[in-house]
């Protein structure tokens, strides 16, 4: 009897054999396992196992430093199905979010499929994350982040990752300061998530973080101290 093993990529560090255990659950004939810690580990599978795999790159950062920022870019979403796996071990990735400007990290299973990350957003927002055909059978790309509109005003919004549906979002552009706060990207349907809002001027209300999975970072106000992070991959 053929059993199918179906993944879902989420935000990961190592995992041991036992761990990995303890996070897939048997169904009839579909074994479901899920990774939510952030980082690298390994899974060895039988042969003769069709597995269908998803995976979300993590959302990029804003950066921290003085005057207001932009968002940054939402996860990509990479899915494959009912692939064919051989016996051996495979290493799986689970992309970190960013946080200071920094860029999301992807999340793969081999190079059988790959969610990239969203890019930190600086002045201007960053790009979200882009799902290309060697990836995966399917996917979307996530939302770019808002650019700020000067130095003064208020920071941009975090694009949205990508779902199995649709693209995720873009982040609002941010406002000169005169209480205009601006929206992270909306979520892609299937499974994406929204971007963090950006930060008002004067920091009221702060920017916020991306969403799981895989949302962009909130940009800060001027007068805000640190802008939001991005989300890791992982389903909430």
């Amino acid at each position: 009897m053929k059993k199918t093993l179906l993944f879902f990529i989420l935000w990961a560090l190592s995992f041991s054999t036992h761990a990995q255990t303890q996070d897939c659950t048997l169904s009839g004939t579909n074994v479901e396992c899920i990774f939510n810690i952030a980082g690298q580990s390994t899974l060895t599978v039988p042969a003769d196992v069709t597995v269908s795999i998803e995976a979300w790159g993590a959302g990029g950062g804003a950066q921290d430093s003085n005057d207001a920022q932009g968002g940054g870019g939402g996860g990509a979403y990479a899915q494959r199905t009912d692939y064919a796996l051989s016996t051996g071990s495979y290493t799986i990735i689970v992309g970190q979010g960013g946080s200071n400007g920094a860029d999301g990290g992807n999340s793969s299973v081999g190079t059988i499929v790959i969610g990239q990350g969203g890019k930190g957003g600086g002045n201007n927002g960053g790009n979200g994350g882009k799902f290309s055909p060697g990836n995966g059978d399917s996917g979307f790309d996530g939302g770019n982040g808002g650019a700020r509109e000067n130095q003064n005003g208020d920071g941009g919004g975090g694009g949205g990752s990508g779902g199995s549906g649709s693209a995720g979002g873009d982040g609002e552009k941010g406002g000169t300061g005169m209480g205009d706060v601006a929206a992270g990207g909306a979520a892609g349907g299937g499974g994406g998530a929204k971007g963090g809002d950006g930060g008002d001027e004067d920091n009221d209300p702060a920017p916020q973080n991306g969403t799981f999975p895989g949302g962009g970072a909130g940009g800060k106000g001027d007068d805000g101290t640190n802008s939001g992070d991005g989300a890791r991959g992982q389903r909430d």
